[in-house]
């Protein structure tokens, strides 16, 4: 994979996959959101300037907020707890690290109601691992923690005051950061394969000088595994428009469709049949989507032309010519129902006779 253009690729993944979520092809009652609260989704990408930017007044209002406290607006704040190496931080400036796979998800939280719940009524008591912004700006970076950071931005919507858990560590490097982030995930259930493959194609540039074999050495897995998933990357943002749920996407998905993208015919009438399911506002279940992209174009039927060339004069036979284009083939019938006369022979050798000189005056070039 040509490293150059991973960034590139990545933002266009990470614009379907925000565009997916926020913008689900359903009909309009079954996308209403019926609990506000159940609808809230925070991207975790980068620090919150505003903890209320993307919320209207009245949304604000119904989470009983209190827009007029101090803690509405982000803290860069360290609070100490005594006996312990461990500080009580703001979670608006905090921002996932690249290379931890959940950083391109954004936290839904119908989907970790019992993580929310659970901080709500204790805190995290497991803390967040961090680092300062290697940027040089005043927030973190969470390498470790990414869900319970989006548990606990979506907990300040109603209390402002709630802050993580976490521990501070200065000194760890994008590589250290990686394998710690590797190491979480590998002890639950796996990032969905489309999210790895970001993940992977950061640490791919920025950390391995674009080898997939130090890549697979340091993700403990086979070399086969990781360009299969990070092929994932190269199937281009049409098709990916036309996903129902992007989770569910393999790398079995892009194998399937990689060699017809490779073709140019193909490809060409893959985007047109994509397109055309954009244009419907109709997405598909991955393996369904797959079918429909590759699916042969239909036979086109030509009828075969027969032309009746010679009848005997009294019936009983006749010379049939067939030019069959679907089968690109000619052919010739001659067909005897009963003993022919003199003159119907005769007739017979005649128009045998014309066709022959015909065809030996062919250029047997052409």
């Amino acid at each position: 994979m040509d490293t150059e253009n991973i960034d590139q690729i990545v933002e266009q993944v990470q614009g379907i996959i925000s565009t997916s979520r926020s913008n689900p092809t359903l009909p309009e009652s079954q996308s209403e959101v019926a609990n506000p609260d159940d609808g809230l989704s925070f991207d975790m990408s980068q620090p919150v300037e505003d903890p209320d930017a993307g919320l209207s007044s009245d949304a604000l209002v119904s989470q009983n907020v209190d827009t007029t406290s101090a803690n509405r607006y982000p803290s860069f704040d360290i609070v100490p707890i005594d006996g312990t190496s461990n500080v009580m931080i703001d979670p608006r400036v905090c921002s996932v690290f690249r290379g931890n796979p959940r950083c391109n998800r954004p936290f839904v939280a119908e989907e970790r109601k019992e993580l929310i719940d659970s901080l709500r009524a204790h805190g995290n008591k497991v803390p967040v691992r961090v680092r300062r912004d290697t940027n040089g700006g005043k927030g973190f970076e969470i390498y470790s923690g990414a869900q319970r950071l989006g548990a606990a931005l979506h907990i300040q919507v109603s209390d402002p005051s709630f802050r993580l858990l976490a521990t501070i560590s200065d000194n760890v490097s994008d590589e250290e950061a990686f394998a710690v982030s590797e190491a979480d995930n590998a002890g639950r259930s796996e990032p969905p394969p489309l999210l790895q493959a970001q993940c992977w194609a950061f640490a791919l540039k920025t950390l391995y000088g674009g080898s997939q074999q130090k890549l697979a050495d340091a993700v403990a897995k086979d070399k086969s595994v990781v360009s299969r998933t990070l092929a994932l990357l190269l199937i281009p943002d049409y098709v990916l428009a036309c996903v129902d749920n992007l989770d569910a996407l393999n790398p079995y998905f892009a194998q399937q469709l990689m060699p017809a993208l490779n073709d140019k015919e193909r490809q060409q009438i893959i985007e047109t049949r994509a397109n055309e399911l954009c244009a419907k506002r109709t997405r598909l279940k991955p393996p369904a989507l797959v079918k429909h992209l590759l699916r042969a174009p239909p036979e086109l039927k030509i009828s075969s032309e027969t032309e009746t060339l010679w009848q005997a004069s009294g019936g009983g036979a006749e010379l049939m010519f067939k030019d069959d284009r679907q089968q690109q083939a000619q052919s010739y019938t001659l067909k005897i129902s009963r003993a022919l006369d003199k003159k119907a022979r005769h007739e017979m050798m005649a128009l045998f006779k014309a066709h022959l000189d015909t065809i030996s005056q062919i250029d047997p070039s052409q």
